[in-house]
C-alpha cells in the first residue's frame, strides 16, 4: 500500500515543518506554530545533506513560516495596543 502522507523525497522533519505552517494560518492562535515550525525547518535545512529540490522545499517552508509569524505578531500588537483614535 502506498503511504500517502511521506511522498519518497520527504523526510518526516520536512512533513511536520509543513503542517506546522498550515496551522500556522489560523488567527492569534497561528503564533504558537509557527516558532516550532521555523525550528523545524532551521533544523532540517542544517542537518539533512539535501538536493537542490529538497533545499528549496524546506527554504520555501522557513520563509512561509517565518511571513505567517510576521503576521501573527502584527495581529498581537493590534490586539493589545490598539490605535489611538482619540481625535
Amino acid at each position: 500500500m502506498e503511504n500517502v502522507y511521506l511522498r519518497d523525497n520527504e523526510s518526516p522533519a520536512e512533513t511536520y515543518a509543513f503542517a506546522l505552517v498550515v496551522f500556522s494560518i489560523v488567527p492569534y492562535l497561528g503564533i504558537l506554530f509557527s516558532l516550532p515550525a521555523l525550528a523545524i525547518a532551521a533544523i532540517s535545512i542544517v542537518t539533512n545533506k539535501t538536493t537542490k529540490t529538497k533545499a528549496r522545499t524546506n527554504s520555501g517552508i522557513l520563509f512561509a513560516g517565518g511571513a505567517i509569524l510576521l503576521v501573527q505578531v502584527i495581529l498581537w500588537s493590534l490586539l493589545y495596543f490598539p490605535p489611538d483614535s482619540s481625535r
